[in-house]
């Protein structure tokens, strides 16, 4: 609401009062600015307006604001055709409706997101990297270093400075200068390093958006969707003079939390598979920790298990299950899976989403070779769980007789609408081939798949002092809710959020060791 009384006058200000009471009776929200809107406005500005020397002013003048605010209306709406066509107005079968809608659900979730909790980034960008992913792919420091000219500790320290000083417009100036913002700290040369990394020009924003292409060019049918990747690659905006923006917070906290890796695979000097198995690996361990930090203490109720293979044969593993949450006769079996959605499948035909899903988290089939991932896997689990494939896997699991299957997410878009309701029909699916014959009889009753983001399970390690997870569990599965579990408990008057202490910790090192490295300073 603070951005609309800036940008409009006292004729949209007496509109907007209008508009509200009637839409308070409905109870229905009002909402004029969201992300997914801003990035497109961002990218018709690229293409239409031009970057003055020595401006500054524009916003100044009460007609710019407006014209301004008209814009982004309109942008909303190119947005919206963009994401979703017709498929809102086609007349369809329900089933054919939901195969179109599922990838653009996502998008719009995407388009909504906000940037994580600074802790989170810091915390989790910190530990990850220097903990987990160096220890699954030992040259890790070294390979930074070389292609950034910067340690790991040094691009922390940097991105923190900048994440505190000039993200928030309500506390801060988000224009800062790039020839003198190092200039008052201890590493100016970092600083210059990390700026010039993380921004780019005007030249190419217009050549990676438009793929160069004149604005006489652009039409209906030429424009195409948003491709962000170079807003990925460099979040920061410079313009000739040395003034700089952050151009999108989100894509600013990717650039620590999964775009280490993506730094080493453009060295081209490493086997790609390499990088997404060691970042896979990581992924499983980081994961397992935080279990192992919840179920510590001897006193909890419930049995954790981490890691652990049951079947091998010719030196390989044929079972090891992620972790499972045991209590009593209820067994919680997770799966964490860190894979990588391409940007490209994400699209409007209603297909290419799906088979990228089945092909990153189910079971598929190719030349005859079938590869079992996430849901495959868990389904897979089971089956030899029931039939209690060998001594060990028997006595831990012996008196279990309830299962619910999780399946644990890097991808922070995994729980979208539609998305959900796919992978649990997929693992429908497969434990009725693994288990439909021998199960007959109910010996284990099986619970509906539950997806859980890293983000979820990160705020869950402090949350399940207040609460079972088990029940947690159980209580969303019966619910029958095709909503998120992370909606299901923030509507929940059962259940509830607390921050992540470990990650507030680790992250008031890394602000403390920000302090002491750019100003000397070892108060705060």
């Amino acid at each position: 609401m603070q951005l609309f009384d800036m940008l409009t006058s006292s004729k949209e200000k007496y509109w907007l009062k209008k508009i509200s009471r009637k839409l308070s009776k409905e109870r229905k929200p009002i909402i004029f600015f969201f992300r997914g809107q801003i990035l497109e406005l961002m990218r018709w500005i690229v293409l239409f307006c031009h970057d003055h020397p020595n401006d500054g002013v524009t916003f100044d003048i009460e007609e710019n604001r407006v014209i301004f605010f008209k814009c982004a209306l309109i942008a909303s709406d190119l947005w919206s055709n963009q994401t979703y066509g017709s498929i809102l107005d086609d007349e369809k079968d329900i089933s054919v409706a939901k195969e179109f809608a599922r990838a653009p659900f996502r998008r719009a979730l995407e388009a909504g997101k906000h940037a994580p909790e600074l802790f989170i980034t810091f915390g989790r960008g910190w530990n990850f990297y220097k903990k987990y992913f160096s220890k699954h792919f030992p040259t890790f420091h070294d390979d930074f270093m070389r292609d950034t000219q910067m340690t790991f500790e040094e691009y922390m320290i940097c991105f923190s400075a900048f994440a505190v000083s000039f993200m928030d417009p309500l506390v801060n100036r988000i224009v800062f200068d790039i020839n003198t913002v190092g200039d008052t700290t201890l590493i100016p040369e970092q600083i210059d390093k990390f700026v010039k990394m993380e921004s780019q020009s005007l030249d190419e924003l217009y050549g990676s958006l438009w793929n160069e292409k004149s604005d006489a060019e652009v039409t209906e049918i030429t424009v195409g969707p948003l491709n962000t990747l170079s807003l990925r690659n460099k979040p920061i905006y410079s313009k000739p003079d040395g003034r700089s923006v952050i151009l999108d917070p989100v894509f600013f906290h990717e650039r620590v939390l999964v775009s280490p890796i993506f730094q080493l695979i453009r060295l081209n000097s490493f086997n790609h598979n390499e990088i997404f198995s060691a970042f896979g690996n990581a992924f499983e361990d980081y994961c397992c920790d935080i279990l192992k930090r919840m179920y510590s203490t001897t006193t909890r109720e419930n049995n954790l298990i981490r890691q652990k293979e049951y079947l091998r044969r010719d030196g390989q593993t044929l079972l090891q299950i992620d972790a499972a949450i045991l209590r009593e006769k209820t067994a919680v079996i997770l799966e964490m899976k860190s894979s990588f959605l391409r940007e490209s499948e994400i699209n409007l035909d209603g297909v290419s989403y799906a088979e990228e899903l089945r092909m990153k988290y189910s079971s598929t089939k190719k030349n005859g070779i079938e590869k079992v991932k996430g849901v495959g896997q868990l389904s897979r689990t089971i089956k030899h769980i029931l039939k209690k494939n060998n001594d060990v896997l028997a006595k831990d699991f012996n008196e279990i007789q309830e299962i619910i299957p999780v399946l644990v997410g890097h991808d922070s878009l995994l729980d979208a609408p539609l998305t959900i309701e796919l992978l649990r029909e997929e693992f429908q699916i497969l434990i009725e081939q693994d288990i439909g014959q021998i199960n007959r009889e109910g010996l284990l009753n099986i619970y509906s798949l539950t997806i859980l983001t890293i983000d979820d399970l990160e705020y869950l390690e402090d949350s399940t002092q207040h609460f079972n997870i088990i029940d947690l569990l159980k209580d969303y599965s019966r619910s029958s809710t095709v909503d998120s579990l992370h909606n299901y408990i923030v509507g929940s008057k059962k259940y509830g959020y607390y921050a992540n202490s470990h990650l507030v910790n680790t992250s008031s090192e890394i602000l403390k060791k920000t302090r002491e490295l750019l100003f000397n300073q070892t108060d705060y």
